[in-house]
């Protein structure tokens, strides 16, 4: 964790969760996907308190990977009537117009919606700062342990995730981290 003192990165954490926390351009979100590198199935937008803003399963254009489905629990089945990516970049743009996104692990959520956006040639990242919860949550705890990696086994010990579930799981950890 570079130079600084295991404190000064756990102040450096707690400082970091209550700027998030009071920024009112914050939101917090996760996604699902067909695999690690494949399409997304499920997005979720929420307050830093856990409350909705947007909640959509996205129809893929490839089936949803065995291991995916264990984890999330989203079917090919559950996404057949789903809306495709293209019908819901609308209001997937104007509800991260302008925000500061907050992702658990903003570099594979940021970068599936990057991906996701170049597939059907729409900006989906266009006016966005990223934070990564993941990032803030190991240097409050000091060290890299199963639960600074996955939120899911740290919050919903057993449970299939969600994206508005993840989401709300974050928003407690982050207010867990400002609060010192």
């Amino acid at each position: 964790m570079g130079g600084l003192a295991p404190a000064t990165h756990r102040r450096q954490a707690v400082r970091q969760a209550q700027r998030w926390l009071a920024d009112e351009s914050s939101v917090l979100l996760d996604t699902e996907s067909t695999a690690l590198d494949g399409q997304l199935v499920e997005i979720a937008i929420t307050d830093v308190h856990g409350a909705p803003l947007f909640s959509s399963l996205v129809r893929p254009t490839t089936p949803v990977d065995p291991g995916a489905r264990a984890v999330h629990g989203i079917g090919d089945e559950e996404l057949q009537d789903a809306p495709d990516l293209l019908m819901v970049a609308p209001q997937l743009r104007a509800a991260l117009a302008g925000r500061h996104v907050i992702a658990y692990n903003a570099r594979f959520d940021r970068g599936l919606l990057r991906r996701e956006g170049e597939r059907i040639g729409v900006d989906l990242l266009s006016s966005t700062r990223w934070g990564c919860g993941m990032h803030c949550y190991t240097r409050f705890r000091g060290r890299v342990d199963s639960r600074g990696r996955h939120l899911r086994a740290s919050r919903l010990p057993g449970a299939r995730h969600r994206a508005v579930g993840d989401c709300r799981s974050l928003a407690e950890v982050l207010q867990e981290i400002a609060a010192g």
